[in-house]
């Protein structure tokens, strides 16, 4: 992946902008709509398998009483760790161009 300089845009791109990526990230962080939204389909999928994973564990409790809130609470404070450090530290999309 090429990483474009600050003010190299490629010709005919459109930038993606950082307002609607922190919007995303803060109101649908679980759903991974953030990642999908520059471009990072990995990232989106993950954020919704550990979503989903950590919500039927919580309230199906699908391993009994010991385990049944701390562990999908673990996975759940961490998707959450994650969408603050994609805020804060992200600035690009997946093809390396700044956002803007």
């Amino acid at each position: 992946m090429k990483v474009y300089d600050k003010n190299e845009i490629p010709p005919g791109y459109k930038q993606k902008d950082r307002t609607t990526y922190i919007l995303l990230a803060i109101f649908f962080y679980g759903l991974g709509l953030h990642e999908f939204y520059i471009g990072n389909t990995k990232g989106g999928i993950g954020y919704i398998c550990c979503y989903f994973i950590g919500n039927l564990w919580f309230f199906g409790g699908l391993l009994g009483e010991g385990s049944i809130y701390f562990f999908p609470l673990a996975i759940l404070c961490g998707l959450f760790i994650g969408m603050i450090y994609s805020v804060i530290k992200v600035d690009r999309d997946a093809n390396g161009v700044l956002l803007k």
